[in-house]
């Protein structure tokens, strides 16, 4: 029962990423501006050099990315409920 609730809701978060990415890209974009916002003010870092990583690893902003791995995280469920014993 529980690996069922476990496929569905990865299938859920999986479709609704194929078919919303845009909603995922935004949000992405606001946590990693308002964070930089924060430590611009002087807030502590939560980890070891977080400053460097945000500005070196900003979020994807592309939708057709977040798209593809949609797309790839609900073949990769439909696989794994198809394939279970």
């Amino acid at each position: 029962m529980r690996s069922n609730l476990t496929l569905l809701l990865a299938l859920a978060a999986s479709f609704v990423l194929l078919i919303w990415p845009r909603l995922f890209a935004q949000r992405a974009q606001h946590i990693h501006s308002e964070r930089l916002k924060e430590l611009e003010n002087g807030a502590p870092e939560r980890f070891f050099e977080e400053r460097r990583s945000l500005n070196a690893y900003p979020p994807i902003r592309s939708t057709s990315l977040l798209r593809l791995g949609g797309g790839l995280v609900f073949l990769a469920v439909i696989a794994s409920y198809l394939l279970r014993d």
